[in-house]
């Protein structure tokens, strides 16, 4: 099956990250539309030792210091949804959607059309 490209739904920033005091950032990745297989699942092991990796989850936390990984790459590689969130008002979600369902330049999306 062809990954197709994320679509960034929801960004948002309202904050300098230098003024933060504490740092404290989540990410999450989820494989929905298939499981990870074990070399994918080892590839993610090797951007961070402390995650939660499971074969249909990415999940990390980090207070200080930040994440190797590009959420971008790792969309377009593995999952199929992401959510992040930092405390200096920071929270992206992107969710894989058939390229068909994208709006057009038009306004309008043939994604319901094949179901009809």
């Amino acid at each position: 099956m062809k990954r197709e490209a994320p679509v960034a739904l929801f960004a948002t920033t309202a904050a300098d990250r230098k003024t933060a005091k504490c740092e404290y950032q989540y990410y999450e990745f989820l494989a929905i539309d298939r499981p990870l297989t074990s070399e994918e699942t080892s590839a993610l092991r090797s951007l961070s030792t402390r995650a939660h990796i499971t074969p249909v989850s990415f999940i990390n936390e980090y207070n200080w210091g930040d994440f190797k990984g590009n959420p971008a790459d790792l969309m377009r590689r593995f999952f199929d949804a992401h959510v992040y969130v930092a405390n200096w008002m920071t929270a992206i979600f992107m969710v894989r959607v058939p390229i068909e369902c994208a709006i057009g330049e038009n306004g309008r999306s043939d994604c319901g059309a094949r179901h009809s």
